[in-house]
């Protein structure tokens, strides 16, 4: 059974029209999901369906790429509904298709407060100072706001020598073709910045071009859900 870009078996799994961690009352499932994962024999069972390039242009509601300004952990939600989030503020540095307020902050389930940690394997990470090309859709309402959970992500890396930025998997594989789109590893890597490192690694001007390409072309129905 798939739910909004995960595969989890059908006695786990949670009905699609309660994948809403916004609503109010919180609806209670995400707590029984947040008790589940911390025992791991449910952890492992959460996989991610890869999406290709064109799914991830059409399905989400904005992209756009940022500077994480600040990332805060902190609970959320009352009684059974409680829960910890984690709230990344970007600075966004240009908008390929949609809105996106400035600073835009997107909400993921889990993080760590005091000694407690809520985590679902597989969620994208961030830190102070990572810059991405984030395709995102369900902010506020899905347990991951983006298309493809961690294939939603595409690291930016800057070539101290030309300065031009150059994009790679949220794996840190290089994205030299967006056939490669939905084959990254859920690990990121740590991206360093040096001239050696870029040398196949796909531009923003290529992938901001590419993007608009397949916006003209309009979304596919074979995506609607």
């Amino acid at each position: 059974m798939t739910l909004a870009g995960l595969n989890i078996p059908a006695e786990r799994a949670v009905p699609h029209s309660r994948m809403m961690t916004r609503p109010s009352p919180r609806l209670r499932w995400l707590a029984a999901l947040a008790a589940l994962l911390l025992v791991p024999a449910f952890v492992s069972a959460i996989t991610v369906i890869p999406p290709d390039f064109n799914q991830l242009v059409d399905e989400a509601d904005s992209i756009f790429q940022g500077e994480v300004l600040l990332v805060h952990s902190d609970y959320t939600g009352v009684g059974a509904n409680r829960h910890i989030a984690t709230y990344v503020q970007f600075r966004v540095i240009r908008v390929f298709k949609g809105t996106a307020p400035n600073p835009q902050t997107l909400e993921i389930f889990g993080g760590t407060v005091g000694e407690r940690t809520m985590r679902i394997p597989g969620l994208p990470t961030f830190k102070v100072g990572d810059n991405a090309v984030l395709f995102v859709k369900g902010n506020g309402t899905d347990i991951c706001p983006l298309v493809g959970v961690f294939h939603g992500v595409l690291r930016v890396t800057k070539d101290l020598t030309t300065g031009i930025e150059h994009l790679s998997l949220n794996d840190g594989a290089p994205l030299t073709d967006t056939s490669q789109i939905g084959k990254s590893g859920e690990a990121a890597a740590e991206v360093t910045t040096s001239a050696s490192s870029f040398t196949s690694g796909m531009s923003i001007g290529e992938l901001g071009q590419l993007i608009q390409g397949r916006l003209a072309q309009g979304p596919s129905n074979q995506y609607s859900r």
